[in-house]
């Protein structure tokens, strides 16, 4: 009996003999992108607990950096040298352009995280790792501890429309007096849906340890 195997490399995701090929793909949201607005958990943003997740929410008071964002690493783009003892939770929005969404059969979100993460696109849940089903209070602490040692690969629904979208994430530390905490996000479209692809992914996510 032939076995299912998914092998993910760079230039391809082989799947039983099905190429999807990386130039396929779109890239909206670069890695260590400088747009990333992000504000610091020590309360809750305005609006309650899923305004800020919309992407006609007003930002304009949140900070503006670069990722990776957090402490203890050593390649932060954006230091939180304030973190440790005052607050667990960072919240972070960026904004990106779909012109045809209904080409999009679904995203890959690869993450760089310590510890744990909440994911929404347009308000909608789409994803949380190592965390509470959202929506998580700004004083959160991951369920588990995670290292960040390499960029892994989520797949998520998309909830897109046609013009300005926004990706919210909110990232948590497993404690306040942690010696570490970093997030970084990369997000790319992936066109022309096969149902094989999307099942041997699922299967792929569901056997990762959490």
């Amino acid at each position: 009996m032939k076995r299912a195997i998914v092998v993910s490399v760079p230039a391809v995701i082989l799947v039983v003999g099905l190429f999807v090929p990386a130039a396929q793909a779109t890239t909206l949201i670069n890695r260590e992108s400088d747009s990333w607005r992000y504000f610091k958990g020590v309360r809750e943003p305005s609006g309650g607990p899923w305004a800020w997740t919309q992407t006609d929410y007003d930002d304009d008071e949140w900070l503006t950096g670069q990722t990776p964002i957090g402490y203890g690493y050593g390649n932060e783009n954006t230091p939180l040298t304030n973190m440790v003892g005052n607050y667990t939770t960072v919240y972070l929005r960026h904004s990106f352009t779909v012109n045809n969404p209904a080409a999009v059969d679904w995203l890959e979100l690869r993450m760089y995280y310590d510890d744990g993460f909440a994911v929404y696109i347009n308000g909608h849940v789409v994803w949380h790792w190592k965390v509470d089903h959202p929506p998580l209070s700004y004083g959160a602490v991951a369920n588990d501890h995670h290292e960040a040692t390499e960029y892994e690969n989520f797949a998520l629904i998309p909830f897109l429309v046609a013009g300005e979208n926004t990706i919210a994430i909110h990232a948590v530390n497993d404690r306040m007096t942690s010696s570490d905490f970093i997030i970084d996000a990369e997000l790319i479209a992936i066109p022309e849906p096969t149902t094989l692809l999307l099942l041997a992914l699922g299967v792929s996510m569901l056997r990762r340890k959490r």
